[in-house]
Formats: structure tokens, C-alpha cells, sequence
């Protein structure tokens, strides 16, 4: 096995950042909680690291060692070891995670992710994830599995495309192009009484079909699967929205829907289906129920719940309003527009409203979480697709979108685009890969 310097265990070292600097939540070990936490990822990652293989070692002999000093399955020892043998080819990244901020379960993650990228590529990506792993705001929440997964997959196809790992339900052929999994339907009648029905759809036609569902289901004041039922047998009068966000400046950028981001392929689907456009900014309305106008935005800005490390889509979201409205003198209370809004799930939707949280909206669309109960604190930001603009920003990437636009539209004479014309294209698309502000809408 490969001996690896010692991991940095000096708690002094990692105590109180400054208050206005970015740093991530799990840096404040004055919290006992999280001043375990933090020494179990030291300790999980001390673990991980004895299992490095060295690269002449076989698979089948190092991992039955592994399992039986572990009292795990060789599946797991094999898991453990690669990810491990992964970690020992990016030394920038062991000694971000040797910090001890991040839970090993996420280090595994983004190791998984990389597993397949190869050099000399594996040297700017490591770059790239090291740079996504340091935080923007003081005291903010880690990413969610579900975000951090979509940034890395977008940095392996800037660098690698070839590498990037395939999204669930999706097949690469191999000619290069992409085809992703149809619907499914299977019935099973084993059970004398019942029939039990599995359908596996593509993610947006899943979230269509649920937004139908619930819309029944509230209407005809049933349950969810009766509503199902009404929907086959067509006694049902509903319709729904299907909230879409494109960049139509930048063709390279990816369609976000309901929470996802949708492969190019399944995004390209679903354009042609768009009826309405709409350009989502501040919006507010008179009264308290928030107009479409109001909800698109939120789920453009958001993404999802804006409590901390919750992943909860938008469709399945709550909008609340940051500062209560007042039903008696609504002038006194807060407004129903985007400066007072924002999306939670049920559960966290329930919280805030008992008072276990105080929440804050700032400007930049940050939200600072406040436990009434003991009082600590954690940043969230959103992760939807709209973003706020420099005016510095705007001017680079207009003109890039316009470079694009040419290089994509003229053609020789005989029609065909040549192999310059072709390397031009993928030299704007990478240069605009690198543009990675993300300043967020003032909602």
C-alpha cells in the first residue's frame, strides 16, 4: 500500500475563519457536532487513503485483503481502493479534502465522477474541481450531491467530452452521438387482488405526468392514484405549465427544467413544444397568491427548496414569503413579489413557519439560515439558471455569442464546413465554457 503524508489534524488550524470571508459551514469547529463530523471525515479519509493500491497490485488479491480487514464485501474494497488510487492521481485535490471540511461520501463522489478522465486532461479538471470546492459567501452550506454532480460532468465536458460520465437512462453509441432511454411500462398480476404497474419515463415526461397527476388531484378533490386513473380513462379537465429556461444568447448552454438540467439531446426535444416566452425578472402581485409570472421566476432563480442541503425540485415546492404577509393589513407585512419570495419544500416550508428558522433574503439572492433553537447560522445560494449580469460580462459574451453565431453560419462554397471552421466553433464554445460568473438575479 502507498504511505501518504499525514493528514493535517491541528484543530487550531481550522478554527473561526474571519467573518467576511468566504468560507463553508462545517469550517466553524467551535460547534462540538460539527467539530466531530469534521473528525470523522479526517478519519474516513485517513481510511480511504490506506486502501491506495500500487498500480502493479491484482484487483481480486488486494481487495480480499482489504474486506476481510474491514469486515466488508470485496465489491466495496475494490470500490474503496479505485477511488482511493483515484485520489492519489490528483494531488491539488487530496489536499483540498484533506481539510476535513467535506464528508467522505461526497470526496467518493467526486472521485467516481473522474474516474474515467484521463491525462493530459485530468490536470484541469482537478483545477477546475478545486476551484468549485472554495466557497463564495462566509458561512455557506456545501453543495447538494445532486448540483455539485451537474458541475462536475460540465467541467469533464469542457476538458474531455469523451469522459463524461452518462447521465441515468442515457446510452452512448458509437458513432458519438447520444440516445437516451424511451418509456417503460411493465405490469405484474402475481397478486390475485392487485396489479401492480412500474413506469419509467424520461425525467421531464415523468414531472409532466406528476404535474398532471397533482393538478387532477386537486381539482376532483381525490387521491393521487385516482387521479391517475381519471387521466386513462380521459375524465379529466386540467392543464399544466412546464417551466423552461435557455440561454438563447449561447447555443453550447443546456436546457433547465423543473430543477435538472436536461441533456442536449433530450432538451432539443422539447423546444419545439414551447408555446409561450417570457423573460423572468422581478415580478410582484396585489394580494397574497403569486401569479405564474412570479412562480417562473422563483423556480428560474431557486431551483429548488432554499433550505440548507435540500434538493426538493420546484415543482414540488411551496412559495413562501420571507417576511409573513399580513392577512389583516397587508401594507404592514411583506409583499408578494420576488424581493420577499422564495421556494421551500413542505417540510422546510412547515419549519420556518412554526419558527425554527429565521431566514433572510439578501440582495444577491444569498439566504442566510438562522436556528432559533441554538442559534447557528449557515448561507444557502441559488442554484437556478437565471443570473445577474455585469455590465463587463454582458459585453464579452454578446460578442461571443455573435462570433459564434458567424462561425456556425458560414459555410465554403460547397457547403460543408471545413476542419478550420470546426476547431474555430469548439475554441468560442470552450471560451465561453470559461465564463463562469454566477452572480444571481436581486429577486
Amino acid at each position: 500500500m502507498t504511505h501518504h503524508p499525514p493528514l493535517l489534524s491541528d484543530i487550531s488550524l481550522y478554527f473561526n475563519p474571519a467573518a467576511d470571508e468566504p468560507s463553508w459551514s462545517t469550517q466553524f469547529l467551535e460547534d462540538p457536532m460539527r467539530r466531530a463530523q469534521w473528525r470523522s471525515n479526517l478519519s474516513a479519509l485517513e481510511v480511504l487513503e490506506m486502501c491506495t493500491p500500487q498500480e502493479e497490485d491484482f484487483v481480486p488479491d488486494f481487495a480480499t485483503r482489504i474486506a476481510a480487514r474491514l469486515s466488508i464485501t470485496p465489491h466495496q474494497a475494490t470500490a474503496m481502493a479505485m477511488d482511493a488510487y483515484q485520489l492519489s492521481l490528483c494531488p491539488n485535490l487530496a489536499k483540498v479534502v484533506r481539510t476535513g471540511y467535506y464528508p467522505i461520501t461526497m470526496v467518493r463522489k467526486i472521485l467516481s465522477l473522474i474516474a474515467t478522465v484521463t491525462e493530459p486532461h485530468l490536470t484541469d479538471v482537478e483545477s477546475d474541481i478545486c476551484a468549485m470546492l472554495r466557497p463564495s459567501h462566509p458561512n455557506q452550506q456545501l453543495p447538494t450531491t445532486k448540483g455539485m454532480t451537474y458541475r462536475i460532468k460540465k467541467i469533464i465536458e469542457k476538458h474531455q467530452p469523451i469522459a463524461r460520465p452518462l447521465d441515468e437512462g442515457e446510452e452512448r453509441k458509437t458513432n458519438g452521438s447520444v440516445r437516451h432511454a424511451g418509456p417503460e411500462i411493465s405490469f405484474d398480476q402475481s397478486n390475485d387482488a392487485r396489479t401492480r404497474v412500474l413506469i419509467d419515463l424520461p425525467k421531464l415526461d415523468g414531472i409532466e405526468l406528476e404535474k398532471l397527476v397533482r393538478a387532477a388531484a386537486a381539482k376532483y378533490e381525490c387521491t393521487q392514484a385516482e387521479a391517475f386513473l381519471r387521466i386513462v380513462r380521459e375524465h379529466t379537465d386540467v392543464r399544466i405549465t412546464l417551466n423552461l429556461y435557455k440561454n438563447t444568447a449561447d447555443p453550447t448552454e443546456d436546457l433547465f427544467a423543473e430543477g435538472s438540467w436536461l441533456p442536449k439531446a433530450v432538451g432539443e426535444e422539447w423546444m419545439p413544444r414551447i408555446t409561450h416566452l417570457a423573460a423572468p425578472g422581478f415580478a410582484e402581485a396585489q394580494g397574497y397568491a403569486p401569479t405564474e409570472a412570479i412562480k417562473a421566476a422563483l423556480a428560474g432563480r431557486d431551483g429548488g427548496c432554499r433550505a440548507p442541503h435540500c434538493s426538493v425540485p420546484p415543482h414540488r415546492c411551496d412559495v413562501d414569503h420571507v417576511r409573513r404577509y399580513d392577512h389583516e393589513d397587508p401594507a404592514a407585512g411583506g409583499p408578494t413579489n420576488t424581493d420577499n419570495l422564495h421556494l421551500l419544500c413542505r417540510y422546510h416550508h412547515k419549519q420556518k413557519t412554526a419558527g425554527q428558522w429565521d431566514v433572510e433574503l439578501r440582495p444577491d439572492g444569498s439566504e442566510a439560515w438562522t436556528s432559533v433553537g441554538d442559534g447557528h447560522q449557515v448561507v444557502t445560494v441559488p442554484h437556478g439558471p437565471l443570473g445577474r449580469e455585469t455590465f463587463q460580462f454582458r459585453h464579452l459574451r454578446r460578442a461571443k455569442a455573435v462570433k459564434l453565431h458567424n462561425l456556425l453560419t458560414i459555410m465554403p462554397p460547397e457547403g460543408e464546413p471545413t476542419l478550420d471552421l470546426h476547431l474555430a466553433v469548439a475554441t468560442v464554445q470552450t471560451e465561453e465554457l470559461d465564463l463562469d460568473f454566477e452572480e444571481t438575479l436581486p429577486f
